[in-house]
């Protein structure tokens, strides 16, 4: 009897200080969207007034792992917070530019910027 194996290539952590929250995610969130969710969830409960995202060790940003950290960005919105993006690597700033996600992280970008004006 085969049975098959599913490696979990994913790693969550998040610092908190009185200024900032950094949440490192790396690896590939769709290998285990239940620890990521979970460890999401984790960091909403110590409400974070401001969460600085540092992607770039992020491999791979599938519709899972796009759609758990949007859900993280409007948790923290929701109690007053705001989520920024520190740092990403280029296939993931790809996916979030070709998804329009990125300027919902930076507000202040161009786009953004060009957005607010059409």
């Amino acid at each position: 009897m085969l049975m098959s194996q599913r490696r979990i290539n994913l790693a969550v952590s998040f610092v908190i200080s009185n200024e900032e929250t950094t949440l490192k995610i790396a690896g590939e969130p769709a290998s285990s969207p239940e620890l990521l969710e979970q460890q999401l969830q984790e960091l909403v409960d110590h409400k974070p007034m401001r969460v600085m995202l540092d992607l770039s060790e992020l491999e791979l940003l599938s519709s899972i792992g796009l759609g758990l950290i949007l859900s993280l960005r409007r948790a923290v919105i929701g109690y007053g917070g705001e989520v920024r993006i520190a740092s990403v690597n280029p296939a993931v700033l790809d996916v979030l530019r070709r998804t329009s996600v990125d300027v919902l992280f930076d507000p202040n970008s161009p786009r953004a910027q060009s957005n607010k004006q059409n």
